[in-house]
């Protein structure tokens, strides 16, 4: 990957290279070996004449060299070993023929003798009297031939490394266009935007995110063969708005523009809110554009992936409003920080039991008795007590929900446990703990039954915590509502008369208790309508033959008001907020 990229972005020097090779090549193969030869032929005429002029001194010469001696009529032979006095005779007559034929003192000729090559130099000293000095040019031969050879060879490596080289380039061009450019609307996509912020900066950039809400929409309304035709509408849209180079396709619905200018949001939305006219079929139809922009101070700290998540994290935040554009600021970045750290430690935390039960008192009103308590999960970091209400709908994405809920049912029964062995637990005391639509479809009554035989505590003291909502697959949770109740724990309608509920499915879930949410509480500004719709509901929940468990009151008004219509328990910060573990204990022993 490193070396196509190298290859890739130096394009010019390697046909630079390539030149040089080819250059190279020739000179290896054909100047070269030429050059090595006139340099041997140079050195062999030197010496050549050398040993000549030194004939009658010389008694050995080299590996090679001969010095041939003819005078009137008498032939000798000087090579390494020593003087030859009868030679060759062929040897002799080829000597004494180029001799006679000499018309100068000193001659150099090459000539072939017996299938061998041979430099000559004569030198004639009188008539019939001259001496020859040759020597065997085949090693030169064989030397350059074999030079040549491995020339050729290393120039076919040289131009197959070019050729390699060239094709590498031309494909990572190739490459490079097909990951970074959409061919049909020719705009750089996420890839391209990602690679350009590697070598840059944010700083000094006008950055926004636009988003087509309603592409799929029309697609779905007008058919797929019209995909294409959009993308082109939304890429002419754009050209007429940004340059090419400014514009980065994250989808067929997604775009990040990157300006050097501020970019215009209304023209933006004036652009893309006009409708699709000449177009058979979806002339009815506008683009309805989300746009997120973020605060310029803030690029400062920001890199192009977190970038992109902020604009993910602000369109979520417009997504189902009317608000058709969001600044992303210093505020909204540091939630959606606080929320990533959730996201990423929560697991972790569970893991560690970090995620502890608070308990909210339930009181009876009539005794003035603490009958129960509802357990409620904490997420409690470096001292730091965090309320559900941050963690538990990512819980409920991630599946964690699970594992917390049956955390806190959990730690329910040690709860009871403890209680039991300070004095403090009465027959009639009640833990409630919350299991989520998600838990009951999964769990089983087996699983539960494991932790109360652990804890040693006995289910009546016991009681789970359910919403109507999971009446959408009671099929799935039937079995268990029933084993539960079975096994003698009581069974808590949460949240009772918010949304859509119904007295129907309450004998389907086998309920004994309805907590009336505090939203209907009739408060001090409540008007006549209000009153008299909680305590019909209060009416007729006990006519059905539940008990009542009034959530929410916080004031000795609204706790002297739900006493006198005959609430069997109060729950509320009128008599404690949710509260640790420690804490509780302390307040049942206080509790008057």
């Amino acid at each position: 990957m490193k070396f196509g990229k190298f290859v890739e972005k130096r394009g010019y020097l390697i046909s630079f290279i390539t030149f040089i090779f080819v250059i190279f090549g020739v000179l290896l193969i054909f100047v070269t070996p030429n050059i090595i030869y006139a340099q041997s032929t140079k050195t062999m005429k030197a010496e050549l004449v050398e040993y000549a002029d030194n004939y009658e001194t010389i008694t050995t010469l080299p590996e090679g060299y001969n010095l041939y001696i003819y005078d009137n009529g008498v032939s000798s032979l000087l090579t390494r070993s020593g003087y030859i006095v009868s030679i060759n005779g062929d040897l002799d007559h080829h000597l004494v023929h180029w001799a006679a034929t000499q018309q100068e003192e000193d001659t150099f000729y090459n000539d072939d003798f017996e299938g061998d090559n041979y430099q000559y130099f004569i030198r004639v000293l009188g008539d019939d009297h001259y001496v020859s000095v040759f020597v065997g040019t085949a090693d030169v031969t064989n030397f350059i031939d074999l030079f040549r050879t491995y020339s050729i060879g290393l120039t076919i490596v040289l131009y197959l490394i070019s050729i390699v080289l060239g094709i590498t380039f031309l494909s990572g061009r190739l490459i490079k266009k097909i990951s970074f450019i959409n061919d049909q609307t020719n705009f750089y996509n996420k890839l391209s935007l990602v690679s350009y912020f590697r070598k840059k900066e944010l700083t000094n950039h006008h950055i926004a995110y636009l988003n087509i809400q309603n592409f799929n929409d029309i697609v779905d309304a007008c058919g797929v063969s019209f995909t294409d035709m959009l993308i082109d509408m939304v890429g002419m849209r754009l050209r007429t708005l940004f340059k090419n180079n400014e514009v980065y396709e994250m989808g067929n619905d997604e775009y990040v523009i990157v300006c050097d200018k501020q970019i215009d949001l209304n023209k933006i939305l004036d652009t893309f809110e006009k409708e699709m006219t000449g177009v058979a079929g979806i002339e009815t139809y506008k683009f309805h554009v989300k746009v997120v922009t973020i605060d310029p101070t803030l690029l400062d700290t920001e890199t192009i992936s977190s970038l992109l998540k902020r604009f993910d994290y602000g369109y979520t935040l417009i997504k189902s409003t009317q608000e058709h554009h969001v600044n992303v600021t210093s505020s909204i970045v540091a939630k959606m920080d606080k929320e990533m750290y959730y996201q990423v430690n929560l697991e972790q935390a569970i893991n560690n039991n970090q995620i502890v039960n608070y308990y909210q008192p339930k009181v009876n009103p009539t005794t003035n008795v603490i009958t129960g308590c509802e357990a409620l999960s904490r997420w409690i970091d470096n001292g730091t007590v965090i309320s559900p209400t941050n963690y538990i709908h990512i819980a409920e994405a991630n599946g964690l929900v699970y594992k917390i809920d049956l955390l806190s049912f959990k730690n329910s029964c040690l709860m009871l446990q403890e209680l039991k062995e300070k004095g403090l637990l009465t027959e009639h005391f009640k833990i409630s703990t919350n299991l989520s639509p998600i838990t009951l479809k999964n769990l089983t009554f087996s699983t539960l039954k494991e932790i109360m035989d652990e804890c040693n505590v006995d289910a009546k003291n016991l009681s789970v915590e359910i919403t109507e909502s999971i009446m959408i697959d009671f099929d799935k949770v039937q079995s268990l509502l029933q084993d539960i109740k079975d096994a003698n724990i009581s069974i808590e309608i949460d949240d009772f008369s918010a949304g859509n509920s119904s007295f129907t499915v309450l004998p389907l879930l086998k309920a004994d208790y309805l907590k009336l949410d505090m939203a209907i509480l009739p408060t001090a500004s409540s008007g006549a309508k209000e009153t008299l719709i909680y305590e019909g509901l209060v009416d007729i929940s006990k006519k059905l033959g539940f008990k009542l468990i009034s959530e929410g009151v916080e004031t000795s008004k609204q706790a002297k008001y739900v006493t006198g219509i005959k609430v069997d328990i109060i729950q509320g910060y009128y008599y404690s907020k949710p509260i640790s573990s420690v804490d509780f204990i302390e307040f049942i022993k206080n509790f008057k």
